[in-house]
């Protein structure tokens, strides 16, 4: 989706509270690392898609490490229902305040519904991309092509990896 992404790991600014005879002082912010986590029910792509199969239908969303990466989305672009697309191929465009970037079919299959909530509330996908930010259902051609993905370890390697 995004091509090789750096880490999801980011810093974000804290403050710490230290107890003294005066009682409580805040000392100087510091950074602490955090890192987005991977629901275990989904197959991840190395284009940073992820996929929950439910009732012989996969829903596809980006990860929130491609979401974050992207940062706040502002328009999202879906293809029609009964639309058939290959793996790898754009199936949409995710537009945001950094830059615009593709959806990627991260399987073959045929779309069978859009969240038609993303027109009008795009900022879903960054509030909870795995979650009520999914773009499309779609129809696997093949369910190989689902069993191929990442499981949750193995994208969380993935994601490591492009930071080395």
């Amino acid at each position: 989706m995004l091509g090789r992404l750096s880490r999801c790991a980011g810093l974000v600014q804290g403050a710490s509270m230290t107890m003294t005879r005066g009682g409580l002082r805040q000392t100087a912010p510091t950074l602490t690392r955090f890192m987005s986590t991977y629901p275990g029910d989904r197959r991840y792509a190395d284009t940073h898609e992820w996929l929950k199969k439910e009732d012989g239908t996969v829903t596809v969303g980006i990860t929130a490490h491609a979401a974050e990466k992207l940062g706040d989305i502002v328009y999202v672009s879906l293809p029609e229902v009964g639309e058939s697309f290959a793996k790898n191929d754009a199936m949409g465009v995710i537009e945001s305040v950094k830059a615009a970037s593709d959806l990627v079919c991260p399987v073959n299959g045929k779309i069978e519904e859009v969240n038609s909530t993303l027109a009008d509330s795009p900022e879903l996908v960054n509030k909870e991309p795995h979650e009520q930010g999914w773009f499309v259902k779609m129809k696997l051609d093949d369910d190989a092509d689902f069993e191929a993905l990442y499981d949750t370890d193995g994208y969380q390697k993935f994601v490591d990896s492009e930071e080395d």
